[in-house]
């Protein structure tokens, strides 16, 4: 059924049921593994993080032109998203630490989320509250951090996850979206 919110700006939008969903473009990655997926709302840009290569690959979302490369922090990286405040990357290693980085490559601050987490999946970031969202994929839990990577207390378990792989959040309807790598689902 479909859902009528105010997004508080005095305008009403309907949120339609999932449906299947048609392929507009298909972005071919020049790399070995697209470890990871993102994409920058305010120059349009799809950002695939790969894990084999250690780099960040920027591609224009219409054409899939490639834009530019940069390298990732070392580390086996996962998963990242742009802080559409900055334009900084930020990444999540399987080491368990987490990089924000400019277009260029260079490291502007890096934290450690263990012991929290153990075993770092995908990275989230709520732009109304400014925080970091890490998935634990062993664990099945979900953890906040503030930028300077102090922890928030506040982690969760999502309902049915197993081993979730990929992470993102919709600040509209402020919900998580959590990709279940065993299952092949997408946890809302």
């Amino acid at each position: 059924r479909d859902v009528e919110r105010s997004r508080g700006l005095g305008d009403v939008y309907k949120r339609q049921p999932l449906t299947s969903q048609v392929v507009i473009n298909t972005i071919i990655h020049t790399g070995t593994f697209a470890g990871g997926v993102a994409y920058d709302a305010v120059t349009d840009e799809v950002l695939v993080i790969d894990s084999n290569t250690a780099t960040v690959t920027f591609y224009d979302r219409t054409t899939g032109t490639q834009i530019s490369q940069t390298p990732a922090p070392a580390g086996l990286v996962v998963g990242g998203q742009v802080d559409i405040s900055t334009g900084n990357i930020w990444v999540v290693a399987e080491d368990e630490m987490v990089h924000e980085i400019d277009r260029a490559g260079v490291i502007l601050n890096s934290f450690s989320v263990q012991p929290i987490i153990t075993d770092a999946s995908a990275l989230a970031i709520d732009p109304a509250s400014d925080l970091i969202w890490i998935s634990n994929d062993s664990s099945n839990i979900v953890a906040g951090f503030q930028k300077d990577g102090t922890p928030t207390g506040v982690q969760f378990t999502p309902a049915g996850s197993t081993d979730g792989d990929g992470l993102t959040y919709d600040p509209t309807t402020r919900t998580f979206l959590l990709g279940e790598d065993t299952s092949n689902a997408i946890l809302v």
